[in-house]
């Protein structure tokens, strides 16, 4: 997303999505390469963690029911698809769970720079263990 820099926190969030999801497009169903710890990991490099609500929304923007993975495709598919992305990730969530962030994806939450090195740390530490 054009204008947000991708921190610390956002690469461990990431990473977790995408193990959580054991390296597999939540959408059409193609498998990646399992993570090599130290290795070479280019061929992951297609599979994104694709946001409901984007980035720029601080409050959900480290959600995990507000992030999937998706290869490629499947995200721009759904990026230039919201009616489909949002029943996507509704379907996905539960009705209760989604309007739920669809209503704090609108509050403002200032605090995202501060707590950035706790953020990291949690995903570091949750993807570790998926690992």
């Amino acid at each position: 997303m054009a204008g947000i820099k991708r921190t610390s926190a956002d690469k461990w969030f990431s990473d977790y999505i995408r193990a959580r999801d054991n390296w597999t497009c939540q959408r059409c169903g193609r498998k990646f390469p399992d993570y090599i710890e130290g290795g070479d990991n280019t061929a992951l490099g297609g599979l994104d963690n694709a946001h409901c609500f984007t980035r720029g929304h601080n409050l959900v923007r480290f959600e995990p029911n507000n992030a999937v993975a998706l290869c490629y495709g499947c995200h721009s598919y759904l990026d230039a698809n919201p009616t489909e992305k949002f029943s996507f990730f509704e379907d996905r969530v539960g009705t209760e769970t989604f309007e739920d962030m669809r209503i704090k994806s609108h509050l403002p939450y200032k605090g995202i720079k501060k707590d950035q090195k706790e953020i990291a740390k949690k995903y570091r530490d949750l993807f570790r263990g998926l690992i």
